[in-house]
């Protein structure tokens, strides 16, 4: 599938008739819930979280991001991509105030200034509370701290909040030095992308 008008005619050079409009194909993706991935990193991570986790259950998603840039950042990537964020249940709300009283228990959940300070006994809970909300097939934790004293503090508090869960966890980050987070997120077992 060609996108551009460039990569149909590097396409003729080898494959002759086989190009055809990007929308065409975008259609048939749709009509049969093809992913189509809009870049080899993308193909690649796809395929990492299908072998790992499977089908997916669903297609909603419990979001936590770092900071507010981080939590737009995700709820937009989703809303482009047809995945839904609930809102959680009130009984789940008060799950993820009364361990973060200062912070908006939200989907995708802001964790604020938690990862800044404090020495995260408080996050675990309010991100059990989410996961664990029924309407949420799939758990998405966006953004590993860059602040490298604060990497196994937050990266305990994933790894607590999301042990024995029985649905698929995603870790999303940007860091490209994170060697003690990935081996602390292969010792559970979880995707790290």
């Amino acid at each position: 599938m060609c996108s551009s008008d460039l990569g149909s005619r590097a396409a003729a050079s080898h494959t002759g008739k086989l190009t055809a409009d990007g929308a065409i194909w975008r259609g048939l993706a749709a009509q049969f819930a093809i992913i189509d991935a809009s870049s080899i990193d993308h193909a690649l991570t796809t395929a990492l979280i299908f072998t790992k986790h499977g089908q997916s259950p669903g297609t909603t998603i419990g979001g936590m991001g770092q900071g507010g840039g981080m939590t737009v950042l995700l709820a937009d990537l989703c809303s482009r991509s047809g995945i839904t964020a609930p809102v959680p249940s009130p009984a789940t709300q008060a799950k993820m105030r009364e361990a973060l009283p200062t912070v908006t228990p939200s989907n995708p959940f802001d964790t604020g200034g938690v990862y800044l300070g404090g020495d995260g006994t408080e996050l675990p809970r309010a991100l059990r509370a989410l996961a664990e909300e029924p309407s949420i097939g799939v758990m998405v934790i966006f953004a590993i701290p860059t602040h490298r004293d604060r990497t196994r503090v937050i990266i305990g508090a994933f790894v607590e909040a999301t042990r024995n869960l029985p649905k698929p966890v995603i870790i999303l980050s940007y860091d490209s030095d994170l060697s003690e987070a990935h081996r602390m997120m292969r010792e559970i077992g979880r995707a790290h992308v």
